[in-house]
């Protein structure tokens, strides 16, 4: 018998591989990763274990993955507009844009957890806070490295950002459960030597580039975009734009480079497109209409604003199957998470569905893109961690960030 660290034995997996979930299956985790995935009925005569989770009620799936956001720093512009218009004061070290951030970043890291999200895409200034806070979570950490072209909160100019975006990295580069990425900003590019500068650093230290087209402006020509760094070599499958629209010049990039394209709206006709689809994935915009920062409750509000034609099911498997594999792509090039597999990391989420009304015989058909089932989320694992156990956070005090809150909203 195979002494193993944990066995957790739900009623379904869904190992996105497959369409339809297995039934009676347990997952095996030996470290960080899934080692094996067995019927529950012979797990016991093959492997020991002193924690064998059983979950006879629950469904098990594969962690959900953001590919993109800057919430953090929109919660911190919000906090910081809020109190000005209260003519907020207290002390100079209660009022720096460094602690509004580190507030807002624990306040949305509480909210992905319990969304069933466990890799996270974070872009806003002071990048360190955000690794600082996240590391100590256990959220896996997609942690964007800003390049902006003038003054800022983060930086005085561009070659300041840069080199603050340098030490960033060296300081935080071992870090297990973060990665780095510069990002670019179409409404305030670096200069072209700036340019070739990064473009030489992020090839030595094979960092991936994303480029985001926050421009209220439209894009009249965003081959001139794009260009400059085709010349530099940066446009590769590791390369991830956000939030361009799929025209013919950025599908034409999808099949010579294979890169990424992440949105914050996907028609159904990009989704049955079996070829485009496979590099498409999709973020929250807005926390403003997605208070609960849910994925899930994200893919509904596009389903929902787009009138698509497919089912539950057919939703449920394209999320599942397509998208959350998409955006796996964008936050690891090692490939190790986004499905419940075997060698993959142990990045996994359950739901309760003895909360659903009705239980039909496919369990595709589980409404997990419904408001109506809020809190679906019971248990979230990261890297084979239990951070999340039975609806309680188990890495961080939520209640002393609401005490926080009382003290702010009882602040003049």
């Amino acid at each position: 018998m195979i002494k193993i660290d944990q066995i957790i034995s739900p009623k379904w997996i869904l190992t996105s591989k497959n369409q339809n979930p297995k039934k009676n299956q347990s997952i095996v985790i030996s470290g960080n990763k899934i080692h094996d995935i067995l019927d529950s009925n012979d797990v016991k005569k093959k492997y020991s274990t002193e924690k064998h989770i059983k979950l006879p009620n629950h469904i098990l799936l594969p962690g959900l993955i953001n590919p993109y956001s800057e919430l953090s720093q929109q919660l911190t512009d919000e906090i910081i507009s809020y109190k000005s218009k209260e003519n907020f004061n207290k002390d100079k070290d209660k009022t720096s844009y460094s602690y509004y951030l580190d507030f807002a970043t624990k306040l949305i890291a509480i909210k992905i957890i319990k969304s069933g999200t466990t890799s996270y895409t974070n872009v806003s200034y002071y990048p360190n806070i955000v690794i600082d806070i996240f590391s100590q979570i256990g959220i896996r950490l997609f942690c964007g490295l800003p390049m902006f072209g003038n003054q800022n909160t983060w930086s005085n100019n561009e070659e300041d950002c840069f080199k603050k975006n340098l030490a960033v990295y060296d300081k935080y580069k071992s870090y297990t459960n973060t990665k780095m990425f510069f990002c670019l900003f179409v409404s305030d590019p670096v200069s072209h030597s700036m340019l070739i500068k990064l473009a030489n650093v992020a090839n030595e230290l094979e960092l991936p580039i994303v480029l985001v087209n926050n421009s209220i402006k439209s894009l009249d020509n965003i081959k001139n975009i794009f260009e400059p760094l085709i010349e530099l070599n940066v446009v590769n499958k590791n390369f991830t734009c956000v939030n361009f629209p799929l025209n013919n010049y950025v599908s034409s990039l999808i099949d010579k480079y294979s890169i990424n394209l992440v949105l914050s709206d996907i028609t159904e006709r990009i989704l049955k497109d079996k070829v485009k689809r496979n590099n498409i994935s999709i973020y929250i915009k807005d926390y403003s209409i997605n208070m609960d920062i849910s994925l899930m409750r994200n893919v509904e509000h596009v389903f929902l604003r787009n009138k698509y034609n497919l089912n539950i099911s057919e939703l449920s498997t394209l999320f599942f199957e397509i998208i959350n594999n998409n955006a796996a792509k964008v936050v690891s090039e090692d490939n190790n998470i986004g499905e419940l597999e075997i060698n993959k990391s142990a990045d996994m989420i359950s739901i309760n569905i003895d909360r659903f009304d009705l239980i039909k015989r496919n369990v595709m058909n589980l409404h997990f893109f419904d408001s109506k089932q809020c809190n679906m989320i019971d248990n979230v694992w990261i890297a084979g961690k239990h951070i999340y156990k039975n609806r309680k956070l188990v890495t961080i005090n939520e209640y002393i960030l609401y005490d926080e809150i009382e003290y702010l909203n009882g602040s003049k």
